[in-house]
């Protein structure tokens, strides 16, 4: 049950040793009744949930009241925190600042601050607060004759207009984020004729031929994150790892805060998904170990879980599309700690991925008990709050296992379940059909004749295989070599390994 104490324990925890020290910093304006909330706080952050030794260590009165007004103190604090060093607030704060000395009529002293903002605007590229600054320029340039040179007014007049011609491009780039979003949000991984025309229709957009044509660094960001992404979906991961090496090198050349840090492993993320499925495989391995080094040095507890996950997922997948599941072993204790120590941080979506990966992972081992175990917490997580193609792939891996479990009787049941949700899903395409199909026949049958449905089968997933609108499935899972390995009596892994050996 969730109690103050742990909401308080996991908010001091979460915190950086800056943001720390500037608590306590902020604290010598408490009044001398106030102290005792600062002992507290170093009592938690000592004894973590120890009631005992808080109370032995403070012996105050109404300790869950201290708790809760300790909690408001700490937000209030970090509010401030975070107003102190965000630009934005700041150029809000400095105008605020300038409309105030300009109605006193202290006009040099309002130029001078109007000097300083401007140069704060224009290094992080702020353009609606340039126009803002260059708007009470010009009320100064009317009233008062400042700096009121001809080439001086004409110099901001240009300036404006480019302004305005990159937020404009900023603007464009933006609105084709938003539609690519909304396609994910709805569509998941591309399937079917309409999601196809759809994604290239966003995909050819002409702003997405040319970086030239992104005149700012976010519109360049943009041009970037939206190619890596079509491109992915369209499965063009050689094209994937270009944009995303581009995004890399985009971002390494601003590396200054926590933010950028957070970028930076996040397109190092796609960038290691984009090496292993074009199998470069020593690449993504050394893409793995940059983001690993970003770890050790996370300032903050977001930027460690967000490691944990996409550096646990990247890891996972360059195993299965490897063909090197024996290597789970090595990595598994390393994340069952991160889902218990993190586990009410972590991201829905990245949690399911970890949980799915290893599923597969001891598939390919052959332990099908633990492979069910891993996904069977997926099965009962609410669909409504994850993208439903991907609620509906789980489904369908999920049958596969009960399969090799020689769980016949419960297949059946099962199958008629998974087609009543898929449906209702919107996940039933010709593929599922399929699968549900010769679940459902060789669930009734004896063994000796599911050699000759696999045989059946594997015809009509070469077809899958070829079709660039279901081709993304097997992506998820390599259903055919699944399928060639029962029809040769050869284990999984080894048909995958083949496979990644005849491609090299």
């Amino acid at each position: 049950m969730r109690t103050p104490s742990n909401d308080l324990y996991e908010l001091i925890k979460s915190l950086s040793g800056n943001e720390k020290s500037y608590i306590k910093k902020k604290s010598g304006n408490f009044s001398s009744n106030d102290k005792i909330y600062l002992k507290l706080f170093d009592a938690i952050n000592k004894y973590g949930t120890n009631e005992k030794k808080i109370q032995s260590t403070l012996k105050i009165k109404g300790i869950s009241k201290a708790k809760n007004y300790l909690y408001e103190i700490i937000l209030k604090s970090l509010r401030s925190y975070y107003k102190d060093i965000s630009v934005n607030t700041n150029l809000t704060d400095m105008l605020r600042d300038i409309e105030i000395l300009y109605k006193k009529a202290l006009f040099v002293q309002c130029s001078k601050l109007l000097d300083r903002a401007k140069k704060i605007a224009e290094k992080e590229n702020k353009s609606i607060m340039l126009l803002q600054i260059f708007e009470m320029e010009y009320k100064l340039f009317i009233n008062f004759h400042f700096k009121n040179s001809a080439e001086v007014s004409r110099e901001r007049e240009i300036r404006q207009l480019r302004i305005l011609e990159e937020y404009s491009n900023t603007v464009k780039y933006s609105a084709l984020s938003s539609k690519m979003l909304s396609f994910i949000k709805v569509h998941g991984h591309m399937r079917g004729v309409s999601a196809y025309t759809e994604l290239t229709h966003i995909a050819d957009d002409p702003l997405l031929k040319d970086v030239s044509n992104a005149v700012t660094e976010q519109s360049k960001s943009f041009f970037y994150n939206l190619n890596i992404v079509s491109t992915i979906l369209l499965s063009d991961y050689e094209k994937a790892c270009y944009y995303c090496r581009q995004k890399v090198k985009l971002i390494e050349a601003e590396l200054s805060d926590d933010n950028s840090e957070r970028k930076y492993a996040l397109e190092l993320s796609n960038l290691a998904i984009a090496e292993t499925m074009s199998q470069q495989y020593s690449e993504a391995a050394s893409t793995i170990n940059k983001m690993k080094s970003i770890l050790i040095n996370a300032p903050s507890k977001e930027m460690k879980v967000l490691l944990f996950q996409i550096v646990s997922i990247s890891e996972l997948n360059l195993l299965i599309h490897a063909g090197k599941p024996d290597k789970l072993h090595a990595l598994l204790p390393g994340i069952e700690d991160g889902l218990k120590n993190y586990k009410n941080s972590l991201n829905i979506y990245y949690k399911m991925n970890i949980h799915d990966n290893i599923s597969k992972l001891f598939f390919m081992l052959r332990a099908f008990k633990k492979s069910l175990e891993w996904i069977n917490p997926l099965i009962i997580e609410d669909p409504i709050q994850v993208r439903p193609d991907y609620q509906c792939l789980i489904r369908i891996f999920y049958l596969v296992i009960h399969y090799e479990m020689k769980n016949f009787e419960l297949l059946s049941y099962l199958t008629i379940n998974t087609y009543r949700f898929l449906k209702k899903m919107g996940g039933l395409y010709d593929f599922e059909e399929t699968i549900i199909t010769f679940m459902k026949r060789v669930s009734t049958m004896s063994g000796d004749s599911h050699i000759q449905e696999f045989k059946r089968l594997r015809k009509e997933l070469i077809s899958f295989n070829n079709n660039k609108f279901d081709k993304k499935v097997f992506e998820d899972f390599d259903y055919l070599s699944w399928v060639e390995s029962k029809i040769e009596n050869i284990p999984y892994p080894e048909i995958i390994r083949r496979k990644v050996a005849a491609r090299s």
